[in-house]
């Protein structure tokens, strides 16, 4: 079974902006989870009109190998276009 991660609307652009966090990503079935594997659905009046194809191994925690910083905290999954 998925782990419902979020819900958000689009903007008046089409653009659907969301966050997630470490915490969001670990779920009872799958406590020792870093590496999820994510996909996204559209919904237009209540049925399912898109799902994009599965981005595997999300990289929530990477560091950077000298500094220790987080790396590519922000990530971009898109653009997708549907068409209605």
């Amino acid at each position: 079974m998925d782990d419902h991660l979020g819900r958000v609307e689009v903007d008046a652009d089409g653009v659907a902006t969301f966050l997630l966090s470490v915490a969001d990503i670990k779920s009872i079935d799958s406590p020792g989870e870093r590496n999820p594997d994510l996909y996204f659905t559209l919904f237009y009046d209540g049925r399912e009109v898109f799902r994009s194809e599965v981005i595997e191994n999300v990289d929530f925690e990477s560091l950077h190998r000298v500094s220790g910083d987080p790396v590519k905290i922000t990530r971009e999954f898109g653009p997708y276009t549907v068409k209605l």
